[in-house]
């Protein structure tokens, strides 16, 4: 194995991935249950620790001044022990820790007068701790709050249902170069996953009827007019973006007649489902998930596809004929797409 393992550290090395000597694992590695009993009993210290300071400071904390100036200690704190060694318990303690920390300096602004401020504010503040602190489970929440708060200011001021789009831009860029930046392939790692998460839960929330944009929506700020299609324009221009980024990856030349008929495809993909995001933004983590063999990305794009689609099929007011035609349709158009790929697209790859 270790070998292996220094073969393996070799070929890396070569192709300028990482640096220095191979590094060392530590033999012991706890069972799932232990890691889980770690996690519980770090939840637990944390609950009945900041119970106690909360509730002996009860009327201190009723001040929104003197929130953010506690804020700061327990997010210090939490820094701290994250940056300890590989423990559960402390990363679980810290994360509880922060939590309190971040819900106290929302307290601290929850009074302003402009919500669209306070929820910028909190998506600052949350980028900044996704960028500071050094944890993957961290990054992974601050990053899915700082988008669902950047989303929550942009639907008061009167643009919502923009940054769902958009976010697909930044996750094909952080899927396609997550092995680029190996210095920062940690903090990218969570960066990535907090916006896939954050992306499914903007475009495919409207079909459970829980479209928070829309309801924030209904007692905005309103400022600015964005017109529904620029919407449609950014989601167009996304799924494009990704078969860009997809042929640029794997050294495909983008003028060849290849490409077009990739980025034809992808554009009339566009079309047929941009009333249905949720199947577009689906099939985007999917396609990422599988060109870079990434399996939880693969199970996140076939879960949401799956999930958004029957549901959008169900919910849908139509009669069962009109239903019974979509599908069909549907599946006429796999078949020639089935067709296209297998007989058109490796002539065009050849020429």
């Amino acid at each position: 194995m270790p070998t292996i393992k220094n073969a393996l550290w070799a070929k890396l090395k070569e192709a300028d991935l990482v640096q220095g000597e191979t590094p060392k694992t530590d033999p012991v590695n706890s069972p799932w249950y232990i890691k889980m009993l770690l996690a519980i009993s770090g939840w637990l210290g944390a609950i009945f620790l900041l119970g106690f300071f909360f509730s002996a400071f009860s009327s201190l904390l009723e001040k929104p001044i003197a929130s953010f100036f506690i804020s700061l200690p327990l997010l210090l704190i939490a820094y701290s022990l994250l940056r300890a060694p590989n423990n559960e318990f402390y990363e679980h303690l810290a994360l509880a820790i922060s939590l309190s920390g971040q819900a106290l300096l929302v307290r601290s602004v929850i009074e302003w007068e402009s919500s669209a401020l306070i929820w910028l504010t909190v998506a600052v503040s949350q980028v900044l701790l996704a960028y500071l602190m050094p944890s993957f489970l961290h990054r992974v929440f601050s990053t899915l709050f700082a988008a669902l708060s950047f989303a929550a200011s942009l639907a008061i001021i009167g643009a919502p249902h923009l940054l769902g789009s958009f976010l697909i831009f930044p996750l094909a860029w952080l899927c396609l170069n997550e092995f680029s930046f190996a210095n920062q392939y940690k903090r990218n790692k969570g960066l990535m996953y907090g916006l896939v998460i954050a992306m499914l839960l903007l475009k495919c929330s409207d079909v459970f009827g829980a479209d928070f944009e829309k309801l924030l929506l209904s007692t905005s700020e309103t400022l600015i007019q964005i017109p529904s299609w620029a919407s449609y324009i950014i989601y167009l221009s996304a799924l494009v973006f990704t078969s860009w980024q997809l042929l640029s990856a794997n050294h495909v030349e983008i003028n060849t007649k290849f490409s077009k008929m990739v980025l034809l495809f992808t554009f009339i993909l566009g079309l047929a489902t941009f009333k249905a995001a949720g199947i577009g933004v689906g099939l985007v983590v999917l396609v990422l998930g599988f060109a870079h063999s990434n399996p939880t990305l693969l199970g996140l794009g076939v879960m949401s596809l799956l999930v958004y689609s029957s549901t959008y099929y169900y919910l849908m007011e139509e009669t069962l004929l009109f239903k019974s035609g979509v599908l069909l349709v549907v599946a006429a158009l796999m078949l020639v797409s089935r067709v296209l790929f297998d007989k058109i697209m490796p002539a065009l790859k050849d020429k």
